[in-house]
């Protein structure tokens, strides 16, 4: 038996499918439940579509977790530099709110 933590399971994700993941977690600092404004605000890439099963984005969102899994180390890179944490807004997402999206490249 093993337990694994989020980014545990991301790195063994990667691992059998041999592809980029992203871990990411979504924080409001307070405890309340976040606007799904803030959070897409945050992470605009949680909007997308997701072509093989449309309730895992919804529940990831509702988890406020979750693990992207990429086609590519570009594309993880342009997803991570969309993302909003702590350092407040990026070169590519000018979003400043009160949610965070913490995100960490598998």
């Amino acid at each position: 038996m093993r337990v694994l933590d989020l980014h545990s399971a991301a790195r063994e994700l990667a691992r059998l499918l041999q592809k980029p993941c992203l871990a990411f977690n979504i924080y409001t600092g307070n405890g309340q439940i976040p606007r799904l404004d803030d959070v897409l605000g945050a992470a605009p890439w949680l909007n997308r579509p997701n072509s093989e099963d449309d309730t895992s984005a919804t529940q990831a969102l509702l988890d406020d977790c979750g693990i992207v899994v990429c086609d590519s180390v570009q594309e993880m890179g342009i997803l991570y530099e969309n993302t909003v944490g702590d350092d407040g807004p990026t070169a590519t997402n000018p979003y400043h709110a009160p949610v965070r999206v913490y995100a960490v490249e598998i």
